[in-house]
């Protein structure tokens, strides 16, 4: 409901203008929305579970899927009002795994210079694989340029893989939507990084 915005209360990701936002259960909102309440949800925080809040409550059977989208710079990306970094995120994902929080999870972040966020960070061996819109030193850049929204609707990296996952099939690989993927994106170099094996 900015007032930049004149769809108040719309948000939409393509020139189509669906509304995306509309119906879309909001779990944490404003204030709420902190790199620290992330790393909680993760593991699954029981403070904020008892106090009626979702957190991830996966186990050693369960495929995580996590998807990131915001500003970033070298070793962090960005929060409303502060950051998470590169550190801070290996250790969570570490956590995960010594707690078994998953049986295998897959992380995407879009961001300026997310590759910094798991490279030489991220090992290879605990069953994560992770892909990112950028390398660890590059910007990622905006897509979708909306004359109407007078802003851009999405990036490049996030506009392609999430079309491709609309029209794949059941069978397409991680491997093959990295592949098309980095293929369709010009403006910055799509990167892969953990257990390549997923």
């Amino acid at each position: 409901n900015n007032k930049a915005n004149p769809f108040p209360g719309k948000v939409f990701n393509n020139p189509k203008h669906q509304d995306v936002y509309h119906d879309v259960p909001k779990d944490y909102v404003g204030a709420e929305v902190t790199p620290e309440t992330f790393v909680k949800v993760l593991l699954g925080d029981a403070e904020l579970e008892n106090a009626g809040k979702k957190v991830l409550k996966s186990g050693p059977n369960d495929n995580v899927f996590i998807f990131f989208d915001d500003h970033g710079a070298p070793d962090l990306v960005a929060f409303p009002k502060t950051y998470l970094y590169g550190e801070k995120l290996a250790e969570t994902l570490k956590k995960m795994h010594a707690d078994n929080k998953y049986s295998k999870l897959v992380f995407y972040i879009e961001a300026c210079e997310a590759g910094s966020m798991f490279d030489k960070l991220l090992p290879t061996d605990i069953n994560i694989y992770a892909t990112t819109a950028s390398n660890p030193k590059e910007s990622s850049y905006a897509y979708y340029s909306d004359t109407e929204v007078k802003t851009s609707l999405g990036d490049e990296y996030s506009i392609h893989w999430m079309e491709n996952a609309e029209t794949a099939s059941d069978t397409t690989t991680l491997q093959e939507q990295y592949e098309y993927t980095k293929a369709q994106t010009k403006m910055s170099h799509v990167m892969q990084y953990g257990d390549l094996s997923i």
